[in-house]
């Protein structure tokens, strides 16, 4: 907490000590029924902002996606920014911006189930018996698609897929000549078969 005599923002942060570089940025949060304000210090990271078939690599301090890409020079819609314009800026992070002829378009496809198998004694070896069946499980993508190509920007599952249980055999069964007979091998100590 500090008291000041200064209005700017970045001379109360050099007052508290605290240095910034020169893309770093500030952020001041009103204050709300009598609280003090708060100065947040927004640390510089580096983005890539993609429009069109250019790349942009910005140094940014912007509390925003949306101020970061009218940092760049660019205006753009918010639903034309993505990720979400009021998303904050992180290191590495590629911000699309729809050029002339491209659009978001969400896509969805079908995620396979896997099968889970358990053994089960009471099946002969070699049988199998699904005890509840598989169910796809569906994901939704979108898709930059333009004059430049298509790219999958990002995937989030809508429904998770459903395993499919099936249970296996594993009872022993040998035919002889008075018809099928069950056994079972258990080893003694030694690790030779006991009869």
């Amino acid at each position: 907490t500090l008291y000041t005599v200064y209005s700017k923002p970045e001379a109360v942060v050099e007052q508290a000590g605290v240095y910034l570089a020169k893309n770093d940025g500030v952020r001041v949060q009103p204050a709300h029924n009598g609280e003090v304000k708060t100065i947040e210090v927004i640390r510089a990271v580096p983005v890539m902002i993609v429009y069109g078939e250019r790349e942009i690599p910005l140094l940014t301090g912007k509390a925003t996606v949306r101020e970061a890409v009218e940092a760049a020079g660019l205006t753009a819609d918010p639903a034309s920014i993505f990720p979400v314009s009021e998303t904050r800026p992180v290191s590495g992070m590629r911000i699309h911006v729809l050029a002339a002829g491209e659009t978001f378009e969400p896509v969805e496809a079908p995620v396979a189930f896997r099968v889970e198998k358990r053994p089960d004694n009471h099946l002969e070896r070699g049988e199998e018996q699904v005890l509840r069946a598989g169910e796809e499980g569906r994901v939704r993508y979108l898709v930059k698609r333009g004059p430049y190509g298509q790219e999958t920007l990002n995937e989030t599952i809508v429904a998770e897929p459903v395993p499919e249980l099936v249970a296996t055999g594993m009872a022993n069964v040998v035919e002889t000549s008075r018809g099928a007979q069950r056994f079972e091998l258990r080893l003694a100590p030694a690790g030779r078969p006991v009869a």
